[in-house]
């Protein structure tokens, strides 16, 4: 038997025949990358590496090799991958699109009538220089920004109480259209009623399902019944028609004062340090060059290691990963698109070298936007 030092000049000289059979087989991947490039030929070829694995295995002798031999192969096929990106990269030319946004008074759109959390969002991040339109549904909105409807639009994407908001999310991935701003509002709920009426009055509570949730306590420990409404704001207007002291609306403070309405609590909501995140959509791309924010959305092989992967991609090109967060694909059973932020501009060569690096390995990838964050925004 091989002592320890025996076993290891044997290791190395194992090691000094697979580096000179990697060099040997890169070179070829180089050739592969220029034939694809003369091509026009993708990068990725999924099945072809699955057969490459299944028949490589076939080949394994000690069945206790087989998955440290497939995940060998894994890794090889990446880097693999990697150079022919690399080498593609260096013999196409990526171009940014310019800002095309120049209108002076656009039309923004909004969830809800005037007094929402959504109108709120607006008029603190464009101030006076809009024309703000309100509407009944995340679905109206993002429609109407790609069919050019609607300059531009504001919606809630996530809550620091509730999570994201997942409706208005898988309508960004189904619909052309860009994230170009983000604005967060600090979000406290009011119950509104009639002028003159009280808490012992109130039997039942309108509000959109979100404010619901984020004021559940409340409701609870005063068992009240809540119905939800289409928005806060359109709650309030309801009570306000409706002459009713015994209905109440979880609304802002803005629409006590459009609706007319007296505050009969403030601040109901369970959490006081209650955050909702607004997104502005645009059809048009706005890649500013203080932009520091990328969202986007992927479709990934639902296998071990898949996500891993994924994500050692950003790691490897030094981003920081914000958020992570998975969604159903709808009439598809248990598979699910990721959605993610992270830090970054487009202008950036180790951000398009990572994307490129990702639209290759992944099933789809769609980028939503490179905005300024607004955490990085004087509030």
């Amino acid at each position: 038997m091989m002592d320890l030092e025996q076993i290891r000049a044997e290791i190395d000289k194992a090691n000094r025949n697979i580096v000179g059979v990697f060099e040997d087989r890169m070179d070829l991947v180089g050739d592969v990358a220029q034939y694809k490039i003369d091509n026009n030929i993708k990068i990725l070829d999924r099945q072809r590496e699955r057969d490459i694995i299944k028949s490589m295995l076939q080949h394994v002798h000690n069945e206790k090799h087989k998955p440290f031999v497939a995940q060998f192969l894994e890794n090889l096929m990446m880097l693999s991958r990697k150079m022919q990106h690399d080498i593609i990269k260096e013999n196409v030319n990526v171009t940014i699109d310019e800002p095309t946004i120049d209108s002076k008074n656009p039309t923004v759109a909004y969830l809800g009538l005037p007094g929402s959390f959504s109108e709120i969002a607006v008029v603190e991040y464009f101030g006076d220089s809009t024309s703000n339109q309100s509407t009944k549904s995340f679905s109206q909105i993002i429609k109407g920004v790609e069919n050019g409807r609607y300059d531009m639009a504001m919606i809630p994407v996530e809550n620091s109480s509730t999570g994201s908001v997942n409706q208005a999310v898988d309508l960004l991935i189904d619909h052309d259209v860009q994230i170009i701003g983000e604005h967060i509002v600090h979000v406290r709920h009011f119950l509104l009623g009639l002028k003159g009426c009280d808490m012992n009055d109130i039997k039942t509570v309108v509000s959109h399902p979100q404010p619901i949730e984020q004021c559940r306590e409340f409701i609870d420990d005063n068992s009240l019944l809540a119905v939800p409404f289409e928005s806060t704001a359109s709650a309030a207007k309801h009570v306000m028609q409706s002459n009713d002291v015994s209905l109440a609306a979880i609304a802002s403070k803005r629409s006590a004062d459009i609706y007319h309405l007296d505050i009969i609590k403030e601040d109901i909501q369970t959490n006081n340090s209650n955050y909702t995140r607004f997104v502005v959509l645009s059809k048009n791309t706005d890649n500013k060059d203080d932009a520091d924010k990328i969202s986007l959305i992927c479709t990934i092989d639902h296998k071990p290691g898949s996500l891993h992967n994924l994500i050692d991609i950003f790691s490897r090109h030094q981003l920081n990963l914000l958020q992570l967060f998975s969604r159903p694909i709808h009439n598809m059973p248990w598979k699910y698109r990721f959605h993610l932020d992270f830090a970054g501009n487009m202008n950036d060569k180790n951000v398009l070298d990572a994307l490129e690096e990702a639209q290759n390995y992944c099933i789809s990838l769609k980028v939503l936007g490179n905005y300024k964050s607004w955490s990085s925004q004087d509030a």
